[in-house]
């Protein structure tokens, strides 16, 4: 690649979006895999699948603002510019995780309705480490049954563009040297989407700093949550005896105990 023109048609754009249309597949493939192996199953009782429901998030920037249902266009915002570095924060059990998963799935739909205008292949590492390109460039190679690799300057475009969404989980508990390296990784990746989940805030060593907050269920949106979780349940079980919430009753029920 040093000695041939191929570095510039390698960094082009159409080439790095023909890439990531003809990948796309085999990231569905393995983020499907990621969504079945939650950090929540460690828990007790975390086999119910809850989904995503659009609930109030702060969002802090440039300034702060509260958003009360954000969709998809609020979200893909926050990665604008380089180096893009956003902080989901909050406590332990508050839908960090799910917030994220959210994100994956509005990444790699992107370019659908409802969906990010832009589709970024979701990298999703739940695990220590002190080298975050060698981590994606692993999990990428996974997904070839043929031992393909990709290319190094492939791989750097590709980050460096955006077109790949790493997310990090749970990097609040990990060990002192992740932590420390995460603050520090731009100076060694540059990479310009960057998703992490966190109790406390992450000093990362970026002029911007972008954190989302998800706000504790209140009085005024609880109700529409568990609507929506019935609703889910009702669509994605077919079996109505294995639904919650499946008859009348039960439903009036919950009611009671929500009022």
């Amino acid at each position: 690649l040093k000695f041939t023109v191929l570095p510039w048609f390698v960094t082009h754009p159409r080439t790095l979006r023909a890439w990531v249309g003809g990948n796309r597949n085999l990231a569905a493939a393995a983020w499907a895999v990621s969504l079945k192996a939650p950090a929540a199953t460690e828990r007790k009782g975390a086999d119910v699948d809850v989904p995503y429901v659009a609930l109030p998030v702060e969002v802090k920037d440039v300034g702060s603002r509260l958003l009360n249902q954000p969709g998809a266009d609020d979200f893909e915002s926050l990665f604008h510019g380089g180096r893009s570095v956003v902080q989901i924060v909050g406590p332990g059990g508050g839908g960090k995780t799910t917030l994220a998963k959210h994100f994956g799935d509005l990444s790699l739909s992107g370019g659908e309705a409802g969906a990010f205008r832009d589709c970024r292949l979701p990298i999703w590492i739940d695990e220590d480490f002190t080298d975050l390109r060698a981590v994606v460039k692993r999990k990428i190679n996974s997904w070839y049954e043929s031992g393909e690799e990709i290319e190094e300057p492939l791989l750097s475009a590709l980050l460096e563009n955006g077109l790949l969404l790493v997310m990090v989980d749970r990097v609040s508990e990990r060990l002192t040297a992740t932590r420390d390296y995460l603050g520090k990784v731009h100076g060694s990746v540059r990479c310009n989407a960057l998703l992490i989940t966190t109790r406390q805030p992450l000093a990362v060593e970026v002029p911007e700093q972008r954190f989302i907050y998800p706000q504790a269920l209140d009085s005024s949106t609880l109700l529409n949550f568990m609507t929506e979780i019935i609703k889910y349940y009702f669509r994605s079980t077919e079996d109505a005896k294995e639904r919650p919430f499946s008859t009348l009753e039960s439903q009036l029920e919950l009611g009671k105990r929500l009022a």
